[in-house]
Order: structure tokens, then sequence, then C-alpha cells
């Protein structure tokens, strides 16, 4: 499943500080204790070409619940400008 558009959810769902520190622990937990990760998981996973997409999760999600919750409310048009901003992010 991707991760950019659940990432992007929590942000926009949870706000900005709840929804990166929910990214920031599936992170965690991948990196620590349970193979979560396509290749894996674990302490070395760092090394992965991919591991840099890993860890602009939280602040994707961090952008885009600023986004949300700090401007204008919540309108269809103006959600995806906002979520185009987090995608950019990552």
């Amino acid at each position: 499943m991707p991760l950019i558009p659940l990432a992007l959810g929590m942000g926009a769902f949870f706000g900005p500080v709840l929804g990166s520190w929910v990214c920031l622990v599936y992170v965690l937990l991948g990196l620590l204790v349970l193979p979560l990760f396509a290749n894996g998981g674990g302490l070395d996973y760092w090394q992965q070409p991919g591991f840099s997409y890993l860890v602009a999760l939280p602040v994707g999600s961090f952008v885009c619940g600023y986004f949300c919750y700090r401007w204008y409310p919540m309108q269809g048009y103006r959600l995806w400008h906002r979520l185009f901003a987090g995608t950019m992010s990552v």
C-alpha cells in the first residue's frame, strides 16, 4: 500500500503534530522492532536506497496537517491544494 496517501491523511485528519508523530512511530517501529518495510526492517535498513523516503513521511504529514489546520476551513478545492503541497514536501 502506498505510504504517501496514508501519511498525508494522518496529517490532514489528526493535525500536524499528532500526524507526524504517528508517522515517526511507524518508522521507529520498523527500525527497531518489526519488519514493516518492503525489504524487512532493523537498524541496518538506513543503508537501503529508499530510507530517505521513509524519513520524509513525518515531514510531509506535518506540512499537510499545518496547511489543512492553520489556513481556511477545509473545502474541496482548497483541500486539494494543501494535499498537493504535502506531496511536494515528500
